[in-house]
């Protein structure tokens, strides 16, 4: 996934807590920083929710990496299909596809 931890909102609560001064005022992050402490949890538990009809069948998810497995080409293909739409109904986006096909 493209900048992951960006693609999640901050609750509207949270935004204040992330203000930095600066000499042009006060900015406050609107999406996930990285750095933060829950950040990577949060990120994690996004994706399982996404992925939870998938993980373990066809997938495993840590963090922005997501490893898709398949008896067959065909079988694959089907599980990569399944993998972006969970993903794109959640938000949550990739910029470029990696494969590695291992025989």
């Amino acid at each position: 996934m493209t900048n992951s931890f960006f693609q999640t909102k901050m609750a509207e609560e949270d935004i204040p807590k992330t203000a930095v001064a600066t000499p042009w005022g006060l900015f406050e992050w609107v999406v996930m920083p990285m750095g933060l402490s829950n950040a990577p949890a949060t990120h994690q538990r996004r994706v399982n929710e996404a992925l939870s009809s998938l993980i373990g069948k066809s997938c495993f998810a840590c963090l922005d990496d997501i490893t898709i497995f398949s008896n067959t080409i065909e079988e694959h293909r089907a599980h990569v299909k399944e993998v972006l739409e969970a993903l794109r109904r959640a938000d949550l986006y990739c910029k470029t596809i990696l494969v590695a096909l291992i025989t």
